[in-house]
């Protein structure tokens, strides 16, 4: 297929999502065309569609796909037309997008609840985990439970650590996070969790940072013994200050697991689909709204507006 004409998206201006024609053009042979089916509404997007980021992305937003393969490259290899793929590929938002076959993995072909099957948030985690190395005995605070939080919840080593601690100021996610494995669930506006865990367990050795939100680091410095990981996971759109006087006082180890930190993403994204088939990490508990392609401005106004009980959203096409 030389050409091919879809139906695209861009967020150039603040609040407000233009439907547009677009042709992707041939496909390079690594190169393998989807079909979307779903795509998940992230954290980056909703930022992108307030104005909070500028980056060339607003022109190919969406990059959580799945759907079926409508056509390959020529040197793909075993990926085939019909295949049902999980898919990291920019302008996923659009009913078609494009990937490189690196970065496709197949999905139990029986599949018809196509919003579970996001694979590239699960990558996200997986490099978050590797670069984490919890070590046996460890005990961890997780802050911040929501969407992100809860899968790392799910994906953390709970057989050996000896505490996992999950601090949040909602009720329903925190409940979650229990569900999900971890030991002490904290809402963080009826206690004071620094005060509390330290009366409990003294300082932690990891603290991963899953919320995004300023004055969380502080959370983290606190908590940690000294030498310990401050893993800083959540997306920090705006600058802020952080006291990294009690940084170099109590010797930590800060990590920043951004993919850009990934030695081999590409091996994350497809170890993650193989996670999510043996069950380590599900997402039916996670998807609390589904939205058609286009009720999609719809969509990104009602996630921005933070409603209660939402943890994750995705467009259904």
């Amino acid at each position: 297929m030389n050409k091919m004409q879809v139906k695209a998206i861009n967020m150039k201006e603040p609040g407000k999502i233009m439907f547009r024609d677009v042709d992707l053009g041939k496909l390079k042979p690594n190169e393998i065309l989807v079909r979307t089916k779903a795509c998940g509404i992230c954290k980056f997007d909703i930022n992108a569609f307030s104005g909070k980021i500028k980056d060339s992305y607003l022109d190919e937003p969406g990059h959580e796909g799945v759907g079926i393969i409508e056509e390959v490259g020529e040197e793909v290899g075993e990926l085939k037309p019909g295949d049902k793929v999980a898919a990291l590929g920019r302008g996923a938002f659009g009913n078609y997008f494009k990937a490189s076959k690196n970065m496709v993995a197949k999905i139990p072909q029986e599949t018809e609840d196509f919003e579970y099957w996001m694979a590239e948030p699960v990558a996200c985690v997986v490099n978050g985990l590797r670069s984490t190395i919890i070590q046996p005995g460890d005990t961890v605070a997780i802050i911040g439970c929501g969407y992100m939080g809860l899968l790392l919840t799910q994906g953390l080593p709970k057989e050996y650590i000896t505490h996992l601690f999950c601090i949040d100021i909602n009720d329903e996610r925190l409940e979650l996070a229990k569900e999900f494995g971890a030991d002490t669930i904290l809402n963080s506006i009826q206690t004071d969790a620094v005060e509390y865990i330290k009366s409990e367990k003294g300082e932690v050795d990891v603290v991963i940072e899953a919320a995004g939100a300023q004055g969380t680091s502080d959370i983290a410095t606190e908590l940690l013994r000294k030498g310990g990981k401050l893993i800083i996971f959540g997306h920090h759109v705006e600058k802020e200050l952080v006291d990294m006087g009690a940084w170099h006082m109590k010797g930590l180890r800060i990590l920043n697991p951004s993919p850009m930190l990934s030695s081999d993403f590409s091996k994350d994204f497809q170890d993650a689909v193989k996670l999510m088939k043996r069950g380590t990490f599900a997402q039916k508990k996670l998807i609390t709204h589904t939205f058609a392609f286009l009720e999609i401005q719809k969509a990104f106004s009602f996630v921005s507006s933070k409603p209660p009980h939402y943890i994750k959203g995705v467009i259904l096409y």
